[in-house]
């Protein structure tokens, strides 16, 4: 009888110690999710399971950023990011999202002001890359950084 009751113990504690895959996935991967269309860049910052920036390049320039103010909701794996009158309505997979835009969103692009005509429907995918290591609002990828 104690036999039983010490392997039914140790199965106990090992099923309560055992890692559960789904788990750890139910949130969202932390880092910045990029999306490219033609001349427009669109980077996304996730961290905690919450939108904390995103950014705009325009023609290679930055036209756009919101940080700390891009207000979030929904759970895993739909969110929703909402900026002003502008919301980017998510779904994740494992290291991508795709998403559709609603709204606008007025910038600064080309020492213009106006409102970003963004695509309705955007991919976007994990990606560490630097986008503009120097801070001078301009792309990396067009000065040879």
């Amino acid at each position: 009888m104690k036999k039983i009751i010490f392997l039914l113990t140790a199965l106990l504690a090992l099923v309560s110690c055992s890692n559960d895959e789904a788990e750890n996935d139910a949130k969202a991967k932390d880092g910045q999710y990029i999306s490219r269309n033609g001349a427009t860049v669109v980077c996304v910052h996730i961290n905690g399971a919450k939108c904390s920036a995103i950014t705009i390049f325009s023609d290679n320039k930055v036209c756009f950023q919101a940080i700390g103010c891009v207000a979030t909701s929904g759970e895993y794996p739909n969110y929703t990011f909402t900026y002003d009158e502008w919301a980017l309505k998510s779904t994740f997979s494992k290291n991508a999202f795709n998403a559709t835009t609603s709204g606008s969103l007025t910038a600064n692009c080309n020492n213009a002001t106006g409102t970003i005509a963004l695509p309705q429907s955007m991919s976007f995918t994990y990606d560490t890359t630097i986008l503009d290591k120097n801070g001078d609002g301009i792309l990396d990828s067009v000065q040879d950084i």
